[in-house]
């Protein structure tokens, strides 16, 4: 459970958790390709071991244990140790996936081959002294600091095991980076600096050859613990750990004199994260009192590990980026018992389920004329089982019985899951696991049979998770709680001796402004047959007897948010800020999560009896008369939407339910009956009754559009040549003012304003730019966007950069998916959808206030078409793109010198009010959206044009008079036909290239936006010397368009230019900040 980090940590650790379960939710509809696996491994041996291993040679992933049973089978070996099948696994799987995929598995063999022998090359190596395992780039600068000319250090490449990386000091401050390339069985290869190729038998000898540079091997004993993180600052680490758990540690280098200090840092008491510096001497390490820092005995520890096996009472759990770390618990012990707890059959709920010290309840805080009100989407199960409790809760999106069946059947297929396979867990890391294969049953289930008609299935959120027995001997805790998020439900912990409530799963609803953006969800949503895995989540919490876990759904929770309580920042902290939306994510979240812990400890204070029952009930009916004032105003006003004004109309309506462990005494039955015991009626609410009801709304915006993809048989005919991984080069702008790019005679982009500048700042109206292009250039794609949004000011700029980078970052994912112009036009509309969701989430750590805005948005693919390829010497290709909003693409024709208007007037017509981000609410608009498919021939010039540029080749907007396009009218009072308005602009268009003789898309560009400046001159000259006055209309005096204009351009051809550049782009909006798996294509060794 990661909080405040630096975001790429953060990042990383998304990435891993949604690979993880990214393969577990893949069957044969899903958006991600499957591959051949074979294809993937290269080695003869371990072709026939997959082959013969595993049935389903297209299999994404294999669960560790399947394979390390086939493992043990194939190679003749079970007898294998614990710290060998650990060792194995720490190779195979250093990100503890819990599975093997084809291509890592192909990574290990390029380094250890042949198969047979595998493992004790793996001892071999791992034995060395100077081979540091997965150690990062970053960490070998720090460790090799000040260390001796002549240190050297082995480790795996880029996190990699087909390539090793060595690194040596070369000199004071200077450390030297070198490739080894696994051939093995050959052996291995570096590249040395004459370009000479050198191969040797394998790691030891290439090393002895040049003992000249390499003297002394560099050793430490943290880079292979778990524990220890690198390079952190005190502040991280307080970041990080203060919302964990007590007894939570990391340890990291010091950020004062780096790399002469180690800092253990734990959280030492309720939000109170302490630090322990300790310094390296000739036998070990010692203890250096710092200002604030505990007493600890003074004496030379030979290792950081003996220093915190030493101090376990202090160092207890081992902090772990993806949430869980690693404790045993106790084995399950079956007494023949099973007591289930579930929600009410009855769609308006029931009465409270009780068991022992286990409560649960649901009701619906609308009004009964709401649709909302009649049918209930919450839906909880428990199940108590031997010395194990399993538990979900699932709150189903949106109304009505189709989210109330998803959420019903994903926490009873998720709960079920566990209780079948729980038996194999024995500490917390391996509960994880199960854990998220047991989300993916829940998806299947609500999927079930209703494979071919996935419009019909509902959504669901879903918390769920066991309590087990802690079994490592530890002081105080004796409980561990293990669980998974995916939504907005929340789990508190409320300490009843130190009268102190914890957020357990803190940070898992991403957008803190808007309470019905639940961040991700089960069931088919992502593009209408997958989860959308954006915030899942993984989490741990060590509980004492008499600690009490809630486990909330958002109609609970919301109720003690302070915005949604009528509450401004200004009244719950000593600050100015009177808006929400102005506070940067992680002071909102750091003021609502302790405003809601402090509510709910001083709620539960007040309680009279802290039993579960109580506690439940109480929660309810707090819930209920929170929101009176929101439910009568729309009693008596039914036509009328829900009050936003939380001041006058606190708290949220909706479904309701808590579930509440006492923790201690779950498996006897103390009280009550079980399963249904009676509560207070007053939980119930009386309300009016009225005819009147909501109806469901289920559709996904961009379905229609995918819809009419699919039934487009011309895309599906047309087959394009298979994607070439090798990535070139990639271009992205403006940062926010003027800029201009070209890659040699190949593409080109200018981004700039013509508004006047100010007569005080000098500076220029509407900035910053809000258009934002990109271009990435593959050998034999090009993926081009540009995007852009109608308002003005830094939110806009961001907006437009989110769903540009966005975008990009979707279609790299899914290039090699794409074998036809079909699926070329379906992952356009679905990288528009994932671009609409980013610019809703925003950008992870934004410099200015971020309110989400309307954006336009252009991009697509260009391929080449393997038909003609293949058959003629004529290259011929395709640009297919999405248009959601008011830019257009021209095509100029090379062999004829014609410009065609590729979006044609149908653009014009309808399509300007498109737009993806809130321009419903929080929907898209997407009235007039259109993809399109236009055939290309080799060196045609493809230009994609902001508003403010072709309009700008308008005959009224450029001064001309109706006469002079042949219309026999005295103004332009009257509106020319769209059709004759695009052959204009094109006639006008092709007339500029042909002037200036262009030759190249950079030309192309300069052209274009020369005229436009040139164009608007006069306009703008006239305003910046009458700032006060109006924009005016009189064209023939001031023509021109003002705005920011914006050109992307590039040429119909294949890429392969000398001078390309091998480059990722450092994805500088964090791509689709949660929504899926990324591939920054990163090349550090």
């Amino acid at each position: 459970m990661l909080l405040f980090s630096s975001y790429s940590t953060f990042l990383l650790s998304t990435i891993k958790l949604v690979s993880e379960v990214g393969g577990v939710f893949l069957s044969k509809d899903r958006v991600i390709h499957k591959q051949k696996s074979l294809a993937k491994i290269m080695d003869q041996s371990g072709q026939e071991f997959w082959a013969s291993s595993f049935a389903d040679k297209d299999i994404v992933m294999v669960p560790w244990n399947d394979f390390i049973e086939a493992y043990k089978t194939y190679t003749k070996n079970p007898d294998l140790t614990q710290q060998e099948e650990k060792l194995l696994k720490h190779v195979l799987d250093n990100s503890n996936s819990g599975s093997v995929t084809p291509s890592r598995f192909n990574d290990f063999l390029l380094a250890f081959s042949p198969l047979s022998s595998a493992l004790q090359n793996v001892k071999s190596l791992f034995k060395e002294k100077w081979f540091h395992g997965f150690l990062a780039v970053e960490e070998v600068k720090i460790l090799l600091r000040d260390q001796p000319v002549g240190t050297f250090l082995v480790r795996f490449s880029s996190g990699k095991t087909d390539s090793f990386a060595l690194e040596y000091v070369e000199a004071k401050d200077t450390i030297r980076t070198v490739k080894i390339t696994n051939e093995q069985p050959k052996g291995v290869k570096i590249v040395e600096e004459n370009d000479n190729c050198r191969r040797f038998a394998n790691l030891n000898d290439l090393l002895l050859n040049y003992d000249y540079v390499l003297k002394r091997p560099f050793y430490s004993d943290l880079v292979h613990k778990s524990w220890f993180k690198g390079d952190l600052t005190i502040e991280e680490a307080e970041d990080i750990l203060e919302y964990l758990a007590i007894g939570t540690f990391l340890v990291h280098f010091s950020d004062v004199k780096l790399g002469k200090f180690i800092v253990c840092s734990y959280t030492s008491n309720y939000r109170t994260v302490k630090h322990v510096h300790l310094q390296k001497v000739t036998s070990g390490y010692v203890v250096v009192p710092q200002d604030d820092e505990p007493v600890i005995q003074s004496t030379i520890y030979p290792t950081v590990s003996d220093f915190l096996n030493f101090n376990r009472s202090l160092f207890k759990f081992n902090y772990d980026q993806e949430g869980v770390p690693l404790v045993k618990v106790e084995p399950f012990k079956d007494n023949g018992k099973e007591y289930v707890l579930k929600g009410c059959e009855e769609p308006t709920g029931g009465d409270c389920s009780v068991y022992g010290d286990v409560s649960a309840h649901t009701i619906a805080t609308y009004p009964i004329n709401t649709f909302g009100f009649q049918v209930i989407c919450d839906w909880y199960y428990i199940k108590i089982v031997g010395n194990r409790v399993f538990f979900a809760l699932a709150d189903g999106c949106n109304w009505g019985y189709r989210p109330r069946e998803a959420a019903k059947k994903a926490s009873e297929a998720f709960v079920e899951f566990l209780v079948e396979n729980h038996t194999e867990i024995t500490d917390t890391l391996h509960c994880k696991h199960f854990l998220l294969r047991a989300l993916s049953a829940a998806h299947d289930k609500i999927v079930e049979g209703k494979e071919q008609e996935l419009w019909t299935v509902g959504t669901t959120t879903l918390v769920g998770g066991m309590i087990m027995k802690i079994n490592e001997g530890l002081d105080t805790e004796e409980w561990a709680m293990v669980c998974s998020s995916i939504g907005d439900c929340k789990i508190f912990i409320y300490d009843s001796k130190a009268k102190i409530t914890s957020e357990i799963t803190i940070g898992n609803r991403g957008n803190l402004h808007d309470a019905s953006d639940c961040g991700g969800r089960l069931g088919p949503y992502i593009d209408g047959k997958s989860p959308d895995l954006g915030n899942l989540g993984c989490y741990f919490w060590p509980c004492k007897k008499s600690d009490i876990l809630l486990i909330l759904s958002d109609g609970v929770h919301d109720n003690f948010d302070p915005k949604t309580l009528g509450y401004l920042p200004s009244d719950v902290t000593d600050t100015d800020c009177t808006d929400w939306k102005k506070l940067d994510y992680k002071t909102a979240l750091r003021l609502k999560t302790d405003f809601s812990t402090r509510s709910i400890t001083n709620f539960l204070e007040k309680v009279p009896s802290l039993t579960p029952k109580h506690i439940t009930t109480s929660l309810l009916e707090y819930s209920k008369d929170i929101t009176k004032l929101s439910r009568k105003f729309l009693e008596e006003n039914p036509d009328k939407p829900e009050p936003r004004d939380y001041k006058n109309y606190p708290g949220k309506m909706d479904h309701c339910t808590v579930v509440t462990v006492l923790l201690g005494n779950m498996f006897e039955n103390t009280g009550g009956t079980h399963v249904l015991a009676k509560t207070n009626q007053n939980t119930r609410i009386n309300h009016k009754t009225t005819s009147k009801q909501k109806k469901e709304i289920f559709l996904n915006p961009f379905s229609t559009i995918e819809k009419d993809v699919l039934l487009n048989k011309d895309l599906l005919k047309k087959r394009v040549e298979r994607f070439s991984k090798q990535m070139h080069k990639f271009i992205t702008g403006p940062d926010s003012k003027e800029e201009q790019e070209k890659v040699g005679s190949i593409a080109s982009a200018w981004a700039c304003s013509t508004f006047p500048k100010n007569s005080n700042d000098k500076k220029r109206l509407g900035d910053p730019i809000t258009e934002t292009y990109s271009l990435e250039l593959n050998l034999n794609r090009f993926v081009a966007v540009l995007t852009g949004s109608p308002c003005k000011g830094e939110s806009a700029r961001q907006s437009s950069q989110c769903a540009n980078l966005a975008f990009q970052d979707y279609l790299r994912l899914y290039q090699s998916d794409i074998t036809e112009c079909q699926k070329a036009a379906l992952h356009c509309v679905r990288a528009s959808e994932i671009a609409h969701n980013t610019i809703m989430v925003g950008p992870p750590a934004p410099k200015f206030p971020y309110i989400p805005q309307p954006t336009y948005l252009l991009g697509g693919i260009l391929m080449e078409e393997e038909d003609f390829s293949k058959t003629i010497s004529q290259s011929y290709w395709t640009f297919v793109f999405i248009n959601i909003g008011k830019f257009k693409a021209y095509l100029w024709k090379n062999l004829d010198s014609k410009v065609v208007d590729m979006t044609g007037t149908r653009m014009d017509q309808t399509i300007g009010n498109a737009k993806i981000g809130p321009a419903n609410d929080s929907l898209p608009n997407l009235n007039g959206a259109q993809y399109y498919h236009q055939m290309c021939s080799q060196n045609d010039i493809i230009m994609i044009v902001s508003p403010a540029v072709y309009k700008n080749f308008e005959p009224k907007i450029m001064g001309k008079k109706p006469s002079e396009v042949g219309q026999n009218k005295p103004n332009w009072k009257f509106k020319l036909d769209e059709d004759q308005l695009s052959i204009w602009r094109c006639q006008r268009i092709e007339a500029l290239l042909k002037e200036k003789k262009v030759q190249s898309p950079s030309d192309v560009t300069e052209a274009m936006m020369k005229h436009c400046i040139d164009l608007t001159k006069k306009t703008r000259d006239y305003l910046e010397v009458n700032s006060t006055q109006k924009l005016p209309k009189d064209f023939e005096k001031y023509p021109g368009k003002l705005g920011h204009c914006a050109i992307l351009a590039f040429r119909v051809t294949r890429f392969k230019t000398n001078e390309a550049v091998r480059t990722g782009h450092a994805n500088l909006i964090a791509t689709t900040y949660r929504k899926m798996p990324l591939n920054p294509n990163s090349h550090t060794y």
